[in-house]
């Protein structure tokens, strides 16, 4: 994993960002984005189809603000 110092400069230097977070705010988005990845990958392999979709929604509202 790349360490939180790069991931924050890419999110600085993203061409997705219309705002940049603090560095605390990214922090705890970045702490929640790789949370509900780890909550949809595992409603997926648990066949929970809607659960997945819900997690998968939040996912890409994060990556959204993170600038990915």
């Amino acid at each position: 994993m790349k360490n939180m110092d790069q991931l924050y400069q890419e999110h600085l230097e993203s061409p997705y960002v219309e705002t940049p977070l603090t560095r605390s705010m990214f922090e705890r988005l970045y702490a929640r984005f790789e949370d509900v990845e780890a909550k949809a990958n595992a409603a997926l392999e648990a066949h929970q189809w809607e659960l997945h979709d819900y997690f998968d929604r939040e996912s890409q509202k994060l990556c959204a603000r993170l600038g990915y």
